[in-house]
């Protein structure tokens, strides 16, 4: 079985990138191997489908000038809020070290909501 994921606030200080301007880096949760009862749930080559489709994740860092240039500008989200956005508008950063997941960087309006 897979071992424990982390939390997010365990997540924010290891976040590999300070994000310049609007961006945002997001940290996207692994696909789970087994449920929580211990019940497979599904092969190697689905969870990989499943990753790559995957468009949700946990805000880790905001750059200082996201959603200035929109609306009012104030936040549309905060650090640890679970959002969606497009499934491949994200860029993948690379991170040794750190499983159970991967880090994407995207543009602050390429948010387009909060999971509840």
């Amino acid at each position: 079985m897979s071992s424990e994921a982390p939390q997010i606030q365990d997540l924010t200080p290891q976040c590999p990138v300070e994000p310049f301007g609007e961006w945002v880096v997001i940290w996207v949760p692994e696909v789970e191997e087994y449920s929580k009862g211990g019940i497979l749930m599904a092969g190697a080559e689905s969870r990989d489908r499943e990753r790559k489709g995957t468009a949700h994740g946990y805000v880790v860092a905001i750059g200082p000038q996201a959603w200035q240039e929109v609306g009012d500008g104030s936040p549309w989200c905060e650090v640890g809020d679970h959002v969606t956005f497009p499934r491949y508008e994200a860029g993948v950063i690379a991170v040794d070290g750190l499983d159970h997941g991967e880090w994407q960087m995207i543009h602050d309006t390429e948010i387009r909501g909060r999971l509840l």
